[in-house]
Parts: C-alpha cells; sequence; structure tokens
C-alpha cells in the first residue's frame, strides 16, 4: 500500500497513482529508430507493462480500455563525449520514445510526447557486454517520467 503525506492543503501519494480508470490497453512499443536491437522493443513494452501493473490498480487487456497507450521508440544512439581533463573518454546511448495515453475516463489528462534519457559509460567498456544493463537504466528513466507524466500528475 501506497504511503501519503501531508503537505500544504492537498495529499500526495509517492508510490501510488492517482489515476480513476480501471482498464489500460499497451500496445507493442515499436523500434523504429536507426539502430534495432532486436530485443529493445519487446524489453521497453513488457517493462511499461509491469510499471502499471505493479504500481496501479489498472487491469491490462488486449481491447477496448478506459486508457490506452501507444508509440514507438524514435531513437537509440551511441555518440562519444568529448574527453575532459584526465577523465576517462565516456560514450552516451541516448534513447528517446514518442509516446500517447488517452485517458477515454478523464477528460483533459491526455498526453503526447517524446520522452528521452541518457546513460554514460567508460568508452573502454565493449557497449554489447553491458548493452542490457545500460538499457535497463534509460528504459527506467522513460517510464518514470511517462509515469510521473500521466497518471502521478506531476
Amino acid at each position: 500500500m501506497g504511503s501519503a503525506a501531508l503537505i500544504g492543503c492537498g495529499i500526495y501519494s509517492f508510490s501510488g497513482s492517482s489515476i480513476n480508470a480501471k482498464t489500460i490497453n499497451i500496445g507493442f512499443i515499436e523500434n523504429k529508430a536507426e539502430i534495432v536491437d532486436p530485443q529493445l522493443a519487446q524489453t521497453f513494452t513488457e517493462s511499461l507493462r509491469d510499471k502499471f501493473l505493479s504500481e496501479t490498480q489498472l487491469s491490462i487487456v488486449k481491447d477496448e480500455a478506459d486508457v490506452e497507450v501507444t508509440g514507438f521508440i524514435t531513437r537509440y544512439a551511441t555518440s562519444f563525449l568529448a574527453v575532459k581533463g584526465d577523465e576517462p573518454a565516456k560514450t552516451r546511448l541516448t534513447m528517446a520514445v514518442k509516446l500517447k495515453f488517452v485517458n477515454k475516463v478523464e477528460e483533459g489528462k491526455d498526453i503526447e510526447n517524446t520522452f528521452q534519457a541518457v546513460t554514460d559509460f567508460d568508452a573502454s567498456d565493449e557497449f554489447t557486454s553491458i548493452q542490457d544493463q545500460l538499457n535497463e537504466e534509460v528504459i527506467d528513466q522513460i517510464l518514470t517520467d511517462f509515469f510521473n507524466a500521466t497518471v502521478n500528475d506531476w
């Protein structure tokens, strides 16, 4: 059960959600980025579904739902960062996902936006050996931002 804190005149929940819907349909989030990691779309979609299952009371359905989430991965890329002094060279993984949240129960709660996250790693690290960990980091950042923008109204 989520904990709530009383601040000023309102109650804010930090681990629960504030959505009045009962069902959600989360479509497959396709990877349309130039670099295609074969597992990324499936991993992102499952993580998105897990987030809503674990942090809301919504039931996931495959047909008509109170809330519908659709989208696609627009960017998945690495880039080298400038070397600063005697720090080791870094590489940055960037991931961006365009997501649409349609709430059929509460008017004015729809959102369509691109959510982006980055994580840096040592350029000497072999990307493929740490890719799963890096993917998890950027996916978690994006899901937190999306969840806060939609369900938590932050």
